[in-house]
């Protein structure tokens, strides 16, 4: 438990010193210590104090933060685990906390979680709720405005599955000071990019921020999807899992925000300057001859449409029964039909040229960039098609277009987004258990089934022949 939380701090900060607030008899500090930290404990409780100071020989001290004497900006994290929940007044212990943070800091808080469903049930009955002990009681909200009023930024905030002391469902929270900047010239900078390959993408923005902000300096990125980033100039793509390096780091990630665009909320959190919203994308030369050589070798012909029928969340997909309507309207209406995806796309659509599971990442998107217009659900091949300028007809659900989708004004884009007719679901990144909770019965969301193959069937042809006649003038 313990390596597990550091490291989800360490996509912020590589190991220096750390100080933890009130965390029982230290196992945090061993973990820290084996990991190559400089542990140092602060505690109430001076038998405690004692027990972690000759037990493990860890600089555990009794008393408050005031009574310890460390000078301003000593630690690159501190950890307040199981403790704010029993204070009073907890924004003047995080105010404490943020004079203590080095500038590129970050604080680690763990509470238990006011938001979670058996909370807001009922409170009375809920484990937590302990009167005379738990004082100060947090959700996600509640969390991000007390990190305000303390000169804080919350830049990352989820849930542990278990933490502590039966903490089931238990708040983590990440903060820095809101003052963060990057500072100085560096030379090497290590942005992590986590998410899906879609989320890869629209990270790119920011890469391309930091690159006008810092020209001099080596970008590093962390991702699952290394290969979508190669050829970008002085991008060094790693795996999620290879150490970063350097002494700046931060992190790509939009969900501690859910009411700005995506893009907007990762340049404001990495420091990269104003964003454009549009994605940073190189298709080699040799990629887009490899994929014209395809299409004719296949026998494809203009005007061609990509379709890509499947999406990787349950939440965001249409029936296959519209797809092999939407697929015999396009065939009628002249179309050559190209899938694209991967093999697991059992979507049946006849007489279409079918490429799922046959393409990489790079080689989908440079076979999207030979299409008249493509078509498909929230996915990443939908912010591919953005990037490469094919024409896109999109279709969403419980995903918000206006947060997510990129290069709207450079990249031709219809929008198609059903209606849930189920009270309590916030068409907002709803997790796939909503699918059982407001009525999706089936699997498969309702707001999707008010879209029908006719209106998309009008929309890819009006695409197609105005980027016709874009052509032609």
């Amino acid at each position: 438990m313990s390596h597990r939380r550091l490291a989800r701090a360490e996509r912020w900060n590589p190991p220096g010193r750390l100080l933890s607030i009130g965390y029982s008899t230290g196992q945090l500090l061993i973990a820290a210590r084996d990991r190559g930290y400089e542990p140092y404990e602060v505690e109430m409780d001076s038998g405690t104090a004692d027990y972690a100071r000759n037990k493990y020989r860890l600089d555990a001290r009794t008393g408050t933060l005031p009574d310890t004497g460390f000078p301003p900006e000593s630690f690159e994290l501190i950890t307040l685990i199981e403790s704010l929940e029993y204070l009073p007044n907890p924004e003047e212990k995080m105010t404490l906390v943020a004079g203590l943070l080095r500038p590129d800091g970050v604080a680690m808080v763990i509470v238990p979680n006011g938001g979670s469903s058996p909370a807001r049930k009922n409170i009375s009955t809920w484990e937590h709720f302990q009167p005379g002990e738990h004082i100060s009681l947090f959700d996600s909200d509640s969390l991000k405005e007390l990190g305000r009023r303390c000169g804080l930024e919350l830049i990352d905030v989820d849930t542990e599955l278990s933490s502590g002391v039966g903490y089931v469902g238990a708040l983590m929270a990440f903060f820095r000071r809101a003052d963060f900047d990057i500072p100085g010239r560096p030379k090497l900078i290590s942005v992590r990019a986590d998410g899906a390959r879609g989320d890869t993408l629209m990270a790119t923005a920011v890469l391309r921020g930091l690159r006008k902000r810092f020209p001099d300096a080596l970008l590093r990125v962390q991702t699952n999807f290394p290969r979508l980033l190669e050829g970008l100039d002085k991008v060094e793509p790693v795996s999620a899992n290879v150490p970063a390096g350097g002494t700046c780091q931060v992190r790509a990630s939009y969900e501690i925000d859910p009411a700005g665009h995506a893009v907007d909320v990762m340049m404001r959190y990495c420091r990269a300057g104003p964003s454009d919203r549009h994605i940073y994308y190189m298709v080699r030369p040799e990629e887009n001859k490899r994929a014209r050589e395809l299409l004719e070798r296949m026998g494809v012909k203009s005007p061609a449409v990509g379709i890509h029928p499947l999406s990787g969340s349950r939440i965001k997909r249409w029936r296959k029964e519209n797809w092999a309507i939407l697929g015999e309207m396009l065939r009628d209406r002249g179309f050559d039909l190209v899938l694209l995806g991967g093999e697991e796309d059992t979507t049946r659509i006849s007489e279409g040229f079918d490429l799922r599971g046959r393409l990489s990442e790079r080689e989908s998107i440079a076979v999207l960039a030979g299409l008249d217009v493509f078509v498909g659900l929230d996915s990443f091949l939908a912010h591919a098609a953005g990037a490469v300028r094919t024409p896109r007809v999109l279709l969403f659900g419980s995903t918000d277009p206006e947060r997510i989708l990129c290069d709207l004004d450079t990249c031709p884009t219809k929008v198609f987004r059903g209606v849930c007719p189920y009270l309590g679901c916030r068409q907002d990144c709803l997790p796939d258990q909503w699918l059982r909770n407001v009525g999706c019965r089936r699997g498969e969301p309702v707001c999707l089934e008010a879209i029908s193959p006719e209106e998309i069937s009008a929309a890819v042809t009006d695409l197609a022949d105005a980027n016709e006649q874009q052509n032609k003038d």
